[in-house]
């Protein structure tokens, strides 16, 4: 195979044909490399932008639930729906959330990884935990704690 002058410029006439084609086949190898690590990071940041953008859809329907269902419901059993409301607002977000997740794993014909992580992760459990606590314990306690 012949040099390429436009690719190697000299090297070829210092060091031979032998070493422009492996000079060759290093600087596509490099591109090569580039290309699928910008697609796989184009392709993650735009799952971790969805994912972002869902959440948020969450906390604005966990908001609007938490002002005209929630209160309601608290104001029929004679509890209080005062303090720190935010903390039952991120909790029935977050049900909201968990429930989307577990629906869409039970019923999705397609083995989506993030799901997968998530269902299996120990946060995402404990964190519903924390969810349901914070919008239940008021029924038991007669009052909002928080």
């Amino acid at each position: 195979m012949l040099c390429r002058p436009l690719i190697c410029n000299n090297l070829c006439s210092a060091n031979g044909p032998y070493s422009c084609m492996m000079l060759q086949k290093v600087i596509m190898l490099k591109f090569s490399r580039i290309n699928l690590r910008e697609g796989i990071k184009l392709s993650v940041l735009k799952s971790y932008a969805i994912i972002m953008f869902k959440i948020l859809v969450f906390l604005v329907i966990g908001f609007i639930l938490t002002e005209n269902v929630l209160r309601t419901i608290y104001e029929n059993f004679r509890i209080s729906f005062t303090g720190d409301i935010w903390v039952n607002w991120f909790g029935v977000s977050y049900l909201l959330y968990f429930l989307y997740t577990i629906i869409r794993w039970r019923f999705s014909n397609k083995n989506y990884n993030s799901l997968k992580k998530r269902r299996t992760s120990i946060v995402f459990w404990l964190l519903f935990i924390g969810s349901v606590y914070a919008v239940f314990i008021p029924f038991v306690k007669g009052e909002n704690p928080f």
